[in-house]
């Protein structure tokens, strides 16, 4: 008759450490909650043509956040939307750095 040798401890441990996790691992927390999308409005001074238009327009869509961008030669004004209400400053500031004066 054959003996078989017992399996060594780590062996029979291992599959219990795996379930388990690392000692003093914390479960993942939940990601923060997105931030409300908003609409900002500003009034704008300074266009003249469709050019100022499109530059407007071309600036703005491109910072990260910005969702939508409608800008009226006639109306002079602005209405952008976007996914997080804090990056007004930083479009507010892109358009005022075009030459425009910008009020809301």
């Amino acid at each position: 008759m054959r003996r078989t040798r017992p399996a060594p401890l780590v062996a029979l441990l291992l599959p219990l450490a795996l379930v388990a996790g690392p000692a003093g691992c914390k479960p993942a927390e939940p990601p923060a909650p997105a931030a409300t999308p908003a609409t900002l409005r500003y009034t704008v001074e300074g266009m003249h043509c469709d050019g100022c238009v499109a530059a407007i327009t071309g600036k703005v869509t491109s910072i990260e956040g910005v969702s939508a961008c409608n800008v009226s030669l006639e109306g002079r004004s602005a209405n952008i939307t976007v996914n997080d209400p804090a990056i007004a400053p930083q479009v507010r500031e892109a358009i005022e750095r075009l030459g425009y004066k910008v009020s809301e």
